[in-house]
């Protein structure tokens, strides 16, 4: 097993191999007052895993709640959310390496719930049983109906590389 966990937060990251550096990580972001998603991962050793064997958590901390969601390792891996310990928010942006990412909805956690899973996902690497997941289950896409008469003519000179 992998001795650290890689956090990644804001635009930057560090190496996380106890609890205390994962309280500490915690405690410096909660300070900042930024509501944040703290990305957690770590490879596995894990031959059917490939070159996507790696867990993740990623934590979300706002103000005066938290969201979780867990990544499986492997090309197919599942994807799980919290399931929703407050009844707000529902919905709500937090900094994601500069961009803003939504929780998923009715994943709303308290701060405390969400710091237990990170230190238990520091310490064993897997989903945290601490809390409650759901599988999450993608919106079907819809796309509208389209006909070859809806594109331009193709110029093969725009597509030339000089």
């Amino acid at each position: 097993m992998n001795d650290q966990v890689s956090a990644g937060y804001f635009r930057e990251g560090r190496k996380i191999a106890t609890a205390n550096e994962m309280t500490a990580l915690l405690d410096e972001l909660q300070a900042a007052g930024v509501p944040v998603w703290v990305e957690l991962s770590t490879r596995i050793d894990d031959a059917e895993a490939g070159p996507y064997g790696a867990t993740v958590l990623d934590v979300a901390l706002g103000n005066g709640f938290g969201s979780l969601t867990f990544h499986e390792p492997g090309a197919d891996g599942l994807r799980y959310d919290s399931v929703g310990t407050l009844s707000d928010p529902q919905d709500a942006d937090l900094d994601f390496g500069g961009t803003p990412q939504p929780i998923e909805t009715g994943s709303a956690i308290t701060v405390q719930e969400a710091r237990t899973a990170a230190l238990e996902f520091v310490a064993t690497r897997r989903r945290p049983e601490s809390v409650t997941w759901k599988l999450f289950d993608p919106p079907p896409v819809e796309l509208e109906p389209f006909t070859l008469d809806d594109f331009d003519e193709f110029d093969p000179s725009v597509a030339r590389r000089d």
